[in-house]
């Protein structure tokens, strides 16, 4: 079953506003944090829910982002909190998002052409993400830049023929290495 109109016409607000966005965090009017809120609250705004079946490129980056920005909300409320429980459970949540979010990173290379994309591990501040953390950058979609560490999705680049072992730094470079 197809999406109707509403969800449709959604989804393309979501990414109409999700550029703006993503200009807004370019021209500094945005940092980090406030732009991984604004997502969120963006998403929340739209009335949008993840996905259950991705059958579009688009509804791959909704799901992406959503459960991108869930993560690293966790991540935060983890960072902020004092009881080792709370940060525990804190973690596995946003391990699970994290998870979820591969999961439609995976559905959208297996949806785009092996030409259209460029992956590559990526230079980060981080040595946890060192050899680990590489980016997807799909060419025929604008504003769209991907992360993972999954190496399901690293085969199916490499199958495609888009995953090269050269370390890069990030088209994002300054986003990805700022910690929030």
């Amino acid at each position: 079953m197809g999406m109707n109109m509403v969800q449709q016409e959604a989804l393309l607000n979501f990414m109409e506003k999700r550029k703006e966005l993503i200009l807004r965090l370019e021209s500094k009017r945005l940092n980090k944090e406030s732009f991984l809120d604004e997502n969120y609250f963006l998403i929340r705004r739209l009335g949008l829910k993840p996905y259950m079946q991705l059958k579009t490129r688009e509804e791959c980056l909704l799901n992406y982002q959503y459960y991108n920005c869930l993560a690293k909300e966790n991540l935060r409320f983890s960072f902020a909190s004092e009881n080792s429980k709370k940060r525990k459970l804190y973690d596995n949540k946003a391990q699970n998002y994290y998870n979820e979010k591969d999961k439609a990173t995976k559905r959208m290379v297996e949806l785009t052409d092996g030409s259209d994309m460029e992956a590559y591990y990526i230079v980060t501040s981080s040595r946890r993400l060192d050899n680990v953390l590489f980016e997807i950058y799909i060419r025929s979609i604008p504003f769209v830049i991907l992360h993972s560490m999954n190496n399901e999705i690293k085969a199916i680049l490499s199958y495609k023929n888009a995953f090269t072992q050269e370390k890069k730094k990030s088209r994002i470079h300054n986003y990805v290495n700022c910690l929030y």
